[in-house]
């Protein structure tokens, strides 16, 4: 009943974020739904977050390239962070890459995408065309924690901070901060928002975004082949 959902969900959102306790009502109304049960409990609640939400930074091209040739981390995790940086693929999507060689692409399917419309085909960035190879060619795929742990090991090794200051507001740097940093490169060369959108496989907000994801991915390729990284 929603007396109860409402004291659960204020017990569980004392110690996590906003977005946390979004993303558990979702998944809990989907199970509810396919269960027979009315979602409708889960609606309409306040969420008073006890954890402030930190929001994503981006790497220096610098850094970029030394966590993508760091010659003491092991070969699949330079190849993920490869891939990240010239596609923006989300750690999901990496740890369970497809390649297409015929089409020179990367595909991520609907079993490690995050939502329908992150299900798409990428055009491989020539400079992440290797990696991509090796990382397709692993069997069984990559656990996601391995590739979370080993990101934050090697980003101690190497020294460089987990955080940036951006406008006075501390901004948190991960794996994922791989695909922030992809997207920031698109968006200083001047690529439309919904191309990127589509790219990065985000829900189609607009229609000129919803019209975009019908458009051939070979399209972006030359967009996405404009991305590099200087030292």
């Amino acid at each position: 009943n929603r007396q109860s959902v409402r004291s659960f969900l204020q017990s569980y959102a004392k110690t996590r974020t906003k977005k946390t306790v979004l993303s558990l009502i979702t998944a809990a109304r989907s199970l509810l739904s396919f269960h027979g049960h009315d979602p409708s409990v889960l609606e309409g609640h306040r969420i008073d977050a006890g954890k402030a939400e930190v929001k994503k930074g981006v790497w220096t091209d610098s850094e970029a390239l030394r966590l993508a040739n760091a010659n003491d981390a092991p070969q699949w995790l330079r190849d993920c962070i490869t891939v990240a940086l010239y596609s923006g693929l989300r750690r999901q999507e990496v740890g369970g890459l497809v390649y297409d060689a015929d089409k020179d692409q990367l595909v991520v399917e609907a079993n490690r995408a995050k939502t329908a419309n992150a299900v798409r085909r990428v055009p491989c960035h020539s400079n992440a065309r290797d990696a991509a190879k090796r990382i397709a060619a692993i069997e069984p795929k990559l656990r996601l924690n391995a590739i979370t742990t080993g990101m934050h090991d090697l980003v101690d090794r190497l020294g460089i901070s987990r955080t940036v200051i951006i406008d006075g507001v501390p901004k948190k740097r991960d794996f994922h901060a791989l695909r922030h940093t992809f997207a920031s490169k698109l968006s200083s060369l001047g690529v439309e928002e919904a191309i990127i959108s589509r790219i990065l496989g985000h829900a189609a907000a607009t229609i000129t975004a919803r019209y975009a994801g019908k458009v051939d991915p070979e399209t972006y390729r030359l967009a996405i082949e404009r991305v590099t990284y200087d030292d």
